[in-house]
């Protein structure tokens, strides 16, 4: 190609690459909405195929949520209608249960109603204003007393952030002193670097009431910022509110969990948030390092969808679980006091007021359990005498019953039927079932008991193997009871004896999915409060799920920094040396391919590019842009795609007419094919392989045929040689008269053109054989074919070859109306040499030494002599194409052996020796041309011997 315009056109093709590469690269800097969201989407991909490929991320199982659900709401009542002490029972009821710290994803900013409970007014007893005013609850202060004896609750607070062109809004008087609580508490932090700061700033707070606020262990903001398609995927750990950095609530449970200061944690924007000498689970003390953005955001790696993903514990259920607590400390109540005062047991007063020294007011459970004691115990008596006692034995004592009246397989589970011949009525059947069942379980516990103490950690089906009455599942049920309610898993006197209330199964999420959940597993839970059911505001896209509860991103920021599996978006400069590189790499490297070829690279680098991007993410933990590099890769290819495409159909006009009347057509239709191959023409020299051909005694056929018979048989055999030259991949560059000029090389270059060469001459001769058979039989040229054999002529329409293989130039070549695609040189010269000192010889097709040496495995062939043509004094070796390798006649390959021994002699001299070899192989082949002019040259060499200095080497006296 033309060294200037190659130049020109690759500059071209790296202006396309890098054009693209800026554009994408302007879209990123400044935020064009579509591209901004393209790129969001594909970052929530990355979510989902993480998810998908290498199942869930590791997860605390510290973590939860009590959720106020849709059970709950239809269970508490409409949200809008709660009163703050169905929040107070929570905060309670989880300090009971042991759990780390609560968290309120919901905002206690207004004062609450004050009323009266409906169960307060069955109580009173004078309607006047002192006794009603002394039932008003103030649920406000309930909750406050709560959380502050508790200590572990956490509250959060809404802030409205400051838009462009707003100001920062006074506070009202409540505000303000709930403000300068937060500052007394140490929940809010001075920001000196406020001024130049880029961290969101707020207008208005709105902090939980002031008894609140000094009660609650940590107050924090509860919310986090949509990006542009409205999807939560960061969380902001800091706002600023005029010179104050506001922590988020994530933030300063995670500082009181990592046992950190707040006031020792450091904010560098747009790098990270610092938690120094953070106590990790495990033991491990390090500085954590958060990393943020500008806006103090950092990016939540979401654990999954919601109900997939941490524990989740409804509201309704902790309430049930919390009337079990209440229930079985009741009955620890009553069992001690059974030890302490046993003779109590007998005053239901006594019991009473005992029990309520204890802190049981519930007159129901305490009167219900002196009951089921005495029963109890009678049972526990009989089954620690007896294992093989049953639950009839026992039953019959209690109603004063013979043993042989009560069926022996009377329990819980038993009919109605058999039930009601204890009952006086109906009505009974349920308590005496429940009796049946307190009786059933004690025995059960007994015995499982027993094992349970030999053997801590025996599983079910090792119980049940030595207690072939009962099931497996009646043993593990059991045995969950014991473990539970029985401290260090043995027994003591105050759990005598053993029965308990029921464990309460609980049912998490709305996909029915059971799971038997006790207050035990609450401990050392670290909980987030807030609204999970349908159709409340709480509800918004994350990358997993469209209605995400936003509750649930709290234990994902917690895992996130307890994991330090942190998420970093790779920073926009690296986004654009990316971007710029790969237009670079895709300017250079696509105008080397064809459209399709390019289209399989340029899939090639963006799957390598996007499963990259993929694996940094999931391994790496870092967001690299795919967008921008992904279309910088297609529109690049589609760009320099389409330019290649319109050059190249003005290359194939400007081929089609320059070349279309003159070339070969198979030449015109490579060079249409690639058209990059004409800027090449006009003088290179290459290496190649020069054809020429002739037919001998032409001249005297063109004399004894019409003009019309010398066309039709010219163009019968032009056409038939030349479609072997095609099919070989040669060139035909011109006919004169009958001779043939053709090369192999140019303009496709081949390596084996030398082969194809003399292949292609081998396949004419034989087609010239067809070609005078099927005259012949055809009847046609009968009068010149006669005259060719009673002239002694030979072979009708013989045609002599000469090939030679060297450097040539070819190309263009002529002037600026006509042009020429030849080739030229000496090298062409000599193949023309060959061709006219074929008739010499009386051979048909010549070629030299250097197209032996590149084809020699493709033909079988004899060095004929060595010639000094004219206007060379370089001697050439010349060689006789015999045939292709193995398919010589045996004849002639036996003439030709025969020859080469005589061509020995004859260059030692040895003219006897030489003359007996040749005519040897006349014999064996009588038409054999090189022996019978060798046989002459002896002969006259005998006769007038060389000079000394002969060097065997015969001069052709003619071109």
């Amino acid at each position: 190609m033309n060294a200037q315009k190659s130049k020109k056109i690759s500059y071209f093709y790296l202006f396309i690459g890098i054009g693209v590469s800026l554009l994408m690269a302007l879209l990123a800097y400044f935020n064009v909405t579509f591209y901004e969201v393209a790129e969001l989407k594909t970052y929530d991909q990355r979510f989902l195929l993480r998810t998908a490929i290498f199942g869930p991320i590791q997860m605390d199982p510290n973590l939860a949520t009590v959720d106020v659900d849709n059970a709950t709401l239809t269970h508490e009542g409409r949200w809008q209608d709660w009163t703050r002490d169905k929040h107070t029972k929570i905060i309670r009821a989880l300090h009971e249960f042991g759990a780390a710290m609560l968290g309120f994803d919901v905002f206690f900013v207004e004062p609450s109603r004050k009323s009266v409970a409906q169960e307060q007014l069955q109580e009173l007893e004078a309607v006047d204003r002192a006794s009603v005013l002394k039932l008003i609850r103030d649920y406000d202060a309930e909750m406050a007393v709560a959380t502050r004896e508790t200590g572990n609750v956490y509250l959060g607070q809404f802030l409205e952030e400051l838009e462009e062109g707003d100001r920062v809004s006074p506070l009202e008087p409540a505000r303000q002193e709930a403000l300068a609580a937060l500052e007394g508490r140490g929940f809010i932090t001075p920001y000196p670097e406020a001024g130049r700061s880029t961290i969101r700033k707020i207008r208005e707070i709105h902090p939980p009431l002031k008894p609140l606020v000094e009660a609650a262990r940590g107050v924090g903001f509860a919310q986090a910022f949509p990006d542009l398609d409205g999807t939560r995927r960061r969380f902001p750990l800091v706002l600023l509110y005029e010179n104050r950095l506001m922590p988020s609530l994530a933030l300063i449970m995670l500082c009181d969990y990592l046992r950190v200061p707040l006031a020792s944690v450091q904010v560098v924007e747009g790098k990270h948030v610092r938690l120094p000498g953070a106590h990790l689970p495990g033991g491990r003390v390090k500085d954590i390092f958060i990393p943020i953005d500008a806006k103090g955001q950092m990016l939540v790696n979401w654990a999954g969808e919601f109900l997939q993903t941490f524990l989740h514990y409804p509201h309704v259920t902790i309430s049930l679980l919390a009337q079990d607590r209440k229930a079985l400390d009741a009955l620890r109540a009553v069992k001690q006091i059974n030890i302490e005062r046993p003779e109590a047991m007998q005053d239901p007063a006594r019991l009473l007021d005992l029990a309520r020294q204890r802190g049981i007011d519930d007159a129901g459970l305490v009167t219900g359990y002196q009951a089921s004691l005495q029963a109890a115990s009678l049972m526990e008596q009989a089954v620690l005498a007896d294992p093989q006692v049953r639950n009839a034995h026992v039953f019959a004592q209690l109603f004063g019953l013979p043993p042989d009246q009560v069926p022996a397989d009377l329990g819980p589970d038993s009919p109605a039927e058999a039930i009601l011949k204890f009952a006086p009525s109906d009505d009974y059947v349920g308590q005496i079932r429940d009796l049946l069942k307190t009786l059933d379980d004690v025995r059960v516990n007994n015995l499982v008991a027993q094992r349970m103490e030999k053997n801590g950690l025996a599983t079910p089906e090792q119980i049940a193997a030595g207690l072939p009455d009962l099931s497996v599942d009646r043993v593990r049920r059991s045995l969950e009871t014991l473990r539970y309610n029985l401290r260090g898993g043995q027994v003591q006197p105050a759990d005598r004896p053993l029965f308990f209330p029921p464990l309460q199964p609980i049912t998490f999420g709305n996909r029915g999915k059971q799971q038997q959940v006790t207050a035990e597993d609450m401990k050392g839970k670290v909980l987030f409060y807030g609204l999970t059911a349908t159709a409340t505001h709480d509800l918004n896209p994350t990358p997993y799920e469209p209605a995400y509860p936003l509750v649930g991103i709290y234990p994902n920021v917690f895992n996130t920094v307890l994991t330090e599996n942190f998420l970093r978006k790779a920073p926009g400069w690296l986004n654009d040396l990316v971007i710029l590189g790969l237009g670079l790499l895709i300017g250079l490297t696509i105008p080397r391919f064809k459209a399709l070829d390019g289209a399989i690279w340029m899939l090639i680098l963006l799957i390598v590019y996007v499963v990259g991007a993929f694996l940094l993410f999931t391994h790496g933990g870092l967001w690299i842009d795919v967008v921008g590099p992904v279309s910088t890769l297609v529109l690049g290819y589609l760009s320099i795609t389409l330019y290649n495409y319109v050059q190249k159909e003005k290359e194939k006009d400007f081929v089609q007419g320059a070349f279309g009347h003159f070339l070969d057509p198979k030449v015109v239709e490579n060079l249409v094919e690639h058209p990059e191959l004409v800027e090449q023409l006009g003088g290179e020299e290459r290496v190649m392989t020069a054809f020429f051909s002739d037919i001998a005694s032409f001249s005297t056929m063109s004399e004894n045929l019409t003009p019309t018979g010398l066309v039709t048989l010219l163009n019968e055999y032009l056409t038939e040689m030349c479609d072997i030259i095609g099919h070989h991949g040669g060139t035909i560059d011109k006919f004169e008269g009958d001779m043939i000029i053709a090369f192999y090389g140019a303009p496709i270059p081949y390596e084996d053109h030398a082969e194809r060469a003399v292949l292609a001459c081998v396949d004419m001769q034989a087609k010239l054989v067809e070609l005078r058979r099927g005259w012949e039989e055809r009847g046609e040229f009968v009068e010149l074919r006669k005259k060719w054999a009673d002239e002694g002529r030979g072979e009708f329409l013989r045609a002599r070859m000469g090939v030679n293989t060297g450097r040539m130039v070819v190309g263009n070549m002529g002037s600026r109306t006509r042009v020429d695609y030849t080739i030229m040189g000496d090298a062409v010269n000599l193949a023309s040499r060959l061709e006219g000192a074929g008739k010499q010889y009386n051979v048909v097709t010549m070629i030299t030494h250097d197209t032996y040496e590149r084809a020699q495995g493709a033909i079988e062939a004899r060095q004929m002599d060595a010639l000094r043509v004219v206007g060379k004094e370089e001697p050439v070796k010349v060689y006789e194409i015999l045939g292709r390798r193995g398919q010589v006649d045996p004849a002639r390959a036996e003439a030709a052996a025969l020859f080469a021994r005589g061509y020995e002699m004859y260059t030692q001299q040895y003219w006897d020796e030489a003359i007996a070899y040749f005519e040897a192989a006349l014999k064996a082949y009588p038409n054999d041309g090189p022996s019978q002019i060798f046989v002459k040259r002896c002969q006259a060499f005998k006769l007038n011997p060389p000079p000394t200095n002969w060097d065997a080497v015969h001069t052709l006296e003619s071109k």
